[in-house]
């Protein structure tokens, strides 16, 4: 609680912490040591306090790394509520179906070289081109 505090400073909200924890499905995690966490459950930590620390840009990579499909749910109901507030959200990721339905603007990079795909990235020759059977809605 004490790192949780100084984490998020005048921000912090018991309250707010309390249902996130619950939310997130760590509750129970509360009181043991982040060292003892497994790499989900520190994915997870981490990407509670993002949201509760009311940042106004949110840089993620690779965010769904180690979390199970309910702590994904969640991680996508929390990012499409930060974008409705008008947070702004810089995602880098390999899952390009992840892209889909929270993205306003795609792009993609190689060699160094910035792309706009937006348009494009709907169209499902673009799936095939990428050498990876992605299915858009897992």
């Amino acid at each position: 609680d004490e790192n949780l505090r100084y984490y998020l400073g005048d921000r912090y909200n018991e309250e707010a912490i309390s249902r996130a924890f619950d939310e997130w499905g760590i509750k129970e995690q509360k009181k043991k040591l982040v060292r003892g966490y497994s790499l989900g459950m520190k994915q997870k930590l981490g990407l509670m306090l993002m949201f509760e620390s009311n940042v106004p840009v949110i840089l993620l990579d690779e965010p769904t790394n180690s979390l199970d499909a309910q702590s994904i749910e969640i991680f996508y109901k929390r990012l499409k509520r930060a974008s409705d507030e008008g947070r702004i959200i810089i995602l880098a990721t390999h899952i390009f179906y992840e892209l889909d339905d929270v993205c306003t603007n795609i792009y993609k990079m190689t060699r160094n070289k910035l792309t706009d795909i937006s348009e494009s990235f709907g169209n499902k020759r673009y799936y095939r081109k990428s050498k990876r059977r992605i299915p858009r809605n897992p």
